[in-house]
């Protein structure tokens, strides 16, 4: 079994499971490093959060930071429509070599 198919097994057995990938964007002209966080729960809708990058932080640190900002900002999103309903929360991570995101799993 390869390790896109163990996650895609282990993402389809949580009940609320997202997932954020986390993209570094290098420095250009007008800004500084950053990272975009995304959550794309279907083809047509997405969440996302740019997180500039903090150099008192490690690299690991900063996605995670990135990651957890976009999770608050879909468990807003979550509790409009159910107010009863508990936060989600970042289950397990991974890093893909391929693209060079990380991947957060929550639940």
């Amino acid at each position: 079994m390869t390790r896109h198919e163990m996650l895609s097994k282990e993402f389809h057995q949580l009940k609320t499971g997202v997932m954020i990938r986390c993209r570094y964007h290098g420095p250009t002209n007008q800004s500084g490093s950053r990272v975009k966080a995304t959550i794309q729960k279907d083809d047509r809708f997405f969440i996302s959060k740019i997180h500039h990058w903090d150099y008192s932080l490690n690299h690991n640190e900063n996605y995670l930071v990135s990651a957890q900002a976009v999770l608050k900002k879909w468990n807003e999103y979550r509790k409009e429509g159910i107010p009863e309903m508990e936060n989600a929360v970042i289950y397990n991570w991974v890093y893909d070599s391929k693209n060079h995101d990380y991947i957060f799993i929550c639940s």
